[in-house]
C-alpha cells in the first residue's frame, strides 16, 4: 500500500459501525452480558469484601440471603464476565473485519492499539473518577491487543491457544480451592492440639482473614463504618483497594478473559453469535450447556446445602470454574440466540439490544448509581440492604436502561461514552445528533 493509498484508507475508516452494519443478535446478547454483570457487581459492591465470597461463614446470616449467595455464585458468577468477555472477542473480530477493506498492515494496527489505548484511558477515568474498583475496561484494553495478533489464526491455533490460557486460567482458582478445603481441616487439627506443618501454617494465615467468621465480621464491621462515611474518607479506602485490585486483577483475572475471549472468535467465526446458526445448533447449546454446566454447579450446591455448607464443594466449583461456566455460557448464548430471532416480544428485544448497543455508557453508569446508593455521601446503603434486596435494585437500575437507551436512539446515533471512544479512535468527530 502506498502512501496516498493508505491515507485514503485511512480517511474512510472514520466510518463507525452504525445502523444496517450492526449485528442485532450481538447487540442483544451484549445487553444479557451488560445486566449479569450488573447483578455481579452490585451484589459484590453493596457488602463486604470478605463477605461477598464466604457469606454463609457469617454468624446469623439469614436463609434468605443465603439463597440470594447462592443464585449469585451457582448462576451469574463467572458467567457473566464470560459472557462479556464473548462478547469482546468477538465485536473485536467483526470490527476488524469491517475494516479489512479500509485498513491493512501498518494502519490497521496503530488504529486498533489507538483504540484499545482509549479504552484503557476510559477504564483508568471509571475507577478512579467513578469508584468503581473492579473496572475491566483496562483489562479488556490489554487482552484486545494481545488478540490482534489471532486475528488471522487458524481454527488449530485458536484451539491451543485457548487451551493455554484456560489451564492458565485454572492454576490461581485450583491452588485457591486447596488452600479453601484445607483450611477447615487445619482448623481442626490445630482444635485437637496437635502441631502444624509450615504449610499449614501459610495456609490458615492466607485464608484466616476470609474464612475466620471472626475476622471476618471486624473486618465488615470496619469497611462498613468507612464506606458510609463521607466522600474523602470512602475515595481514599477504594483508592487503596483500587491500586490493589489494578495489579492483580492483570495476575488472575487476564488468563481466563483470553480463555474467553479466544472462544468468543471462534464462535463469531461459525456464525453463532451473529443468529446465523441453524435452530438446532441453538438447542444443541442449550441442552449441552446448561446440561453439563447447571448439572454439576447445581449438583455440588445441592450438596453444599444439604451438608450443611460444607465448604469442600465450594472449592470444587472454584476449581472447575473455566469449563463449568464455559458450558452455562454456550447455553446462556443458544437461548439468547433462538430469543432474537423469535418473533416474540420484539419491543423487548429492542430494548435490550438498545442496552447492548450502549454497553459501555450503561456498563459505567451501574457505578454512578452504585456508589450514590452505597456510600455514606449518596444514601449510605452499604451492607444495609438483604441479598435480594440487592438483586432487586440490580434489575431496577436494568430495566430504567431498558427504557432510555431507545429513548436515547431516537435522538442520538451512539452512547456518550461510546461517541467519544469512536470519537478518539478514529480521530475526528463523529456526528452525534440524529437527522
Amino acid at each position: 500500500m502506498n502512501e496516498t493509498t493508505q491515507s485514503a484508507a485511512t480517511t474512510n475508516s472514520n466510518v463507525p459501525i452504525i445502523g444496517k452494519d450492526r449485528s442485532q443478535s450481538l447487540d442483544i446478547t451484549r445487553g444479557f452480558a451488560v445486566l449479569g454483570i450488573l447483578l455481579v457487581n452490585i451484589y459484590i459492591a453493596a457488602m463486604p469484601a470478605n463477605s461477598s465470597p464466604f457469606l454463609f461463614l457469617m454468624p446469623g446470616v439469614s436463609v434468605s440471603d443465603l439463597h440470594a449467595w447462592t443464585f449469585v455464585q451457582a448462576g451469574l458468577v463467572g458467567v457473566s464476565r464470560g459472557l462479556f468477555s464473548l462478547m469482546f472477542g468477538a465485536g473485536m473480530m467483526l470490527l476488524l473485519d469491517r475494516l479489512a477493506d479500509r485498513l491493512t498492515g501498518k494502519a490497521l494496527r496503530n488504529f486498533f492499539f489507538r483504540r484499545m489505548g482509549i479504552l484503557f484511558t476510559i477504564g483508568l477515568v471509571h475507577i478512579f473518577g467513578l469508584l468503581w474498583y473492579g473496572d475491566i475496561l483496562n483489562l479488556y484494553a490489554l487482552c484486545g491487543m494481545i488478540l490482534y495478533f489471532l486475528r488471522n489464526a487458524s481454527t488449530k491455533k485458536l484451539a491451543i491457544m485457548m487451551v493455554i490460557f484456560g489451564l492458565m486460567g485454572t492454576a490461581l482458582p485450583a491452588a485457591m480451592a486447596y488452600g479453601v478445603a484445607s483450611y477447615e481441616q487445619i482448623v481442626a487439627v490445630e482444635a485437637a492440639g496437635e502441631e502444624l506443618s509450615e504449610e499449614q501454617k501459610a495456609i490458615k494465615e492466607s485464608f484466616a482473614p476470609i474464612m475466620d467468621p471472626e475476622k471476618i465480621l471486624e473486618e465488615d464491621t470496619r469497611q462498613t463504618e468507612i464506606m458510609q462515611s463521607d466522600f474523602p474518607t470512602v475515595y481514599m479506602a477504594i483508592l487503596a483497594v483500587s491500586l490493589q485490585f489494578f495489579v492483580v486483577n492483570f495476575m488472575m483475572a487476564m488468563w481466563d478473559c483470553l480463555f474467553m475471549m479466544v472462544i468468543g472468535i471462534w464462535m463469531y467465526r461459525r456464525g453463532w453469535l451473529t443468529g446465523e446458526a441453524a435452530t438446532s445448533t441453538y438447542v444443541k447449546m442449550i441442552v449441552i450447556g446448561f446440561g453439563v454446566g447447571f448439572g454439576i454447579r447445581g449438583y455440588w450446591y445441592y450438596q453444599f446445602w444439604q451438608q450443611d455448607f460444607a465448604v469442600e464443594y465450594i472449592a470444587m466449583s472454584l476449581a472447575a470454574m473455566q469449563p463449568v461456566r464455559l458450558f452455562i455460557a454456550v447455553g446462556v448464548i443458544g437461548l439468547i440466540q433462538l430469543f432474537a430471532r423469535s418473533a416474540f416480544a420484539k419491543v423487548i428485544q429492542s430494548s435490550i439490544a438498545a442496552v447492548g448497543r450502549m454497553a459501555l455508557t450503561n456498563y459505567m453508569s451501574h457505578s454512578v448509581v452504585m456508589a450514590f446508593v452505597l456510600y455514606g455521601f449518596g444514601l449510605g446503603l452499604f451492607n444495609q440492604m438483604s441479598g435480594w434486596q440487592v438483586l432487586g435494585l440490580g434489575m431496577l437500575i436494568f430495566v430504567v436502561q431498558m427504557v432510555l437507551s431507545p429513548l436515547w436512539f431516537k435522538y442520538y446515533r451512539f452512547g456518550p461514552v461510546e461517541w467519544l471512544w469512536r470519537s478518539l479512535s478514529y480521530g475526528k468527530r463523529q456526528p452525534m445528533r440524529r437527522g
